[in-house]
């Protein structure tokens, strides 16, 4: 496995070579405050000239699979203000490789400490019934926050999808409105504003039944804003005051998840920037 890492201030810098092994991966990445163009280059061997895989103008990550053996490197072509940390990273991936599949990143409801929330769902102490888990109330609009990494297997550029399961405590009808933020901490750059709010759409129907799971689905977070073991912050709020809120008792809730795909069972290296 081979690391490199480099700050860009001015044009035509360049890394160090990696080679990567045929077969072998490599993962590219910008961070920063910078303006510019920064290419991502390779060639099959030292006496041919380097060919372009692609171009970041922004902040960002790309992943890039090699058939056959080949040097790699990053190369400013111009950077007109600020600096660009820069990292390559080779690893023999063969081991690591995995289909694509999906996983959770999990907050069941005893894990989620609704301090500091604007208004804090009440928690179930019933025991005959569910405690732990947390009750939001038709009156108020009750919230619950958190942060999340983004977790080391999962897919380089592929989308999250955040949900919750939660519900009725009575057979009554009526709606329930969720809102869902969330925020980017970005690397060496100023965190991203609050996206929101989203409003959830039923995914699995309540059907009118006390205590019958439903799943509540948030609009997809792009993965093109994301980076490796990023820092993802997220609210949820239950808008009581919402015409479309029309159930008049409380909603419990056990889960709030995020669905996430992946491809490897880790990275290569521990600490990515």
């Amino acid at each position: 496995m081979s690391i490199v890492h480099a700050q860009f201030t001015a044009s035509e810098q360049s890394t160090s070579v990696v080679r990567v092994k045929r077969g072998d991966r490599c993962v590219a990445q910008v961070g920063g405050t910078w303006t510019g163009a920064i290419m991502l280059q390779a060639r099959s061997a030292a006496s041919e000239g380097w060919r372009l895989l692609s171009t970041f103008t922004a902040n960002g990550n790309v992943t890039v699979t090699f058939p056959d053996g080949s040097d790699v490197r990053m190369l400013s072509a111009m950077i007109s203000t600020g600096t660009a940390n820069v990292r390559l990273e080779d690893a023999d991936f063969a081991d690591q490789f995995v289909s694509d599949e999906w996983d959770d990143l999990r907050f069941p409801a005893q894990a989620i400490n609704p301090a500091g929330a604007v208004a804090a769902p009440a928690v179930d102490t019933t025991e005959s019934g569910f405690p732990g888990t947390l009750l939001f109330d038709n009156v108020t609009n009750e919230m619950i926050a958190g942060a999340a990494q983004l977790p080391h297997t999962w897919k380089i550029g592929s989308d999250l999808r955040p949900h919750i399961h939660w519900s009725k405590t009575t057979s009554a009808a009526g709606n329930v409105v969720w809102h869902f933020y969330y925020r980017i901490i970005k690397r060496d750059a100023t965190a991203d504003a609050w996206v929101g709010p989203i409003v959830g759409v039923d995914a699995l129907s309540s059907a009118n039944t006390a205590e019958r799971e439903a799943i509540t689905a948030f609009d997809v977070i792009p993965g093109s804003l994301l980076s490796l073991s990023q820092m993802l912050c997220w609210r949820i709020y239950r808008m009581a005051d919402d015409a479309g809120d029309t159930y008049a008792a409380d909603a419990r809730l056990f889960e709030f998840d995020i669905h996430y795909q992946t491809d490897s069972h880790g990275s290569g290296a521990e600490f990515l920037k």
